[in-house]
């Protein structure tokens, strides 16, 4: 049957699906564009933490090669102001050291100290093995 001897319902429905299909289509691609935007936005979020917070502990370190205060001094600092941080919807900062060590947990202090070296992520992946390589590779 062609689309002009069809009835008027038949031709009005073929109309609707086709409008709801090229909706779908459109709502899909939008939906991935936003999904998008979403992350970049995060990323940028946590890239403006992260050098926000290096720059605080630059300012630290300055101080004490100046003799301003102890290395010790500014380590204890660094820990307490980077451990204070939060961004976004429950944001934080956690610091390693290159042997495992959790040094700053902005979420739950009571495990600073903690070795990771063996600690795994639901997937099973050795996710501060992968941070740590990570920050020796590209600093």
């Amino acid at each position: 049957m062609q689309f002009r001897t069809a009835s008027i319902s038949v031709r009005l429905a073929t109309i609707v699906l086709a409008a709801i299909a090229v909706l779908v289509t459109s709502l899909a691609s939008e939906t991935s564009v936003l999904s998008d935007l979403i992350r970049k936005a995060r990323r940028d979020q946590i890239e403006a933490v992260v050098e926000s917070a290096q720059s605080m502990v630059s300012g630290l370190i300055q101080r004490a090669e100046k003799g301003e205060m102890t290395t010790e001094a500014a380590q204890a600092a660094a820990k307490a102001a980077l451990g204070s941080i939060r961004y976004g919807q429950g944001g934080y900062i956690a610091v390693l050291s290159f042997d495992h060590k959790l040094l700053v947990h902005g979420a739950n202090p009571q495990i600073v100290g903690r070795d990771d070296k063996d600690t795994k992520d639901q997937n099973g992946i050795y996710f501060t093995r992968e941070q740590v390589k990570g920050a020796r590779e590209h600093g």
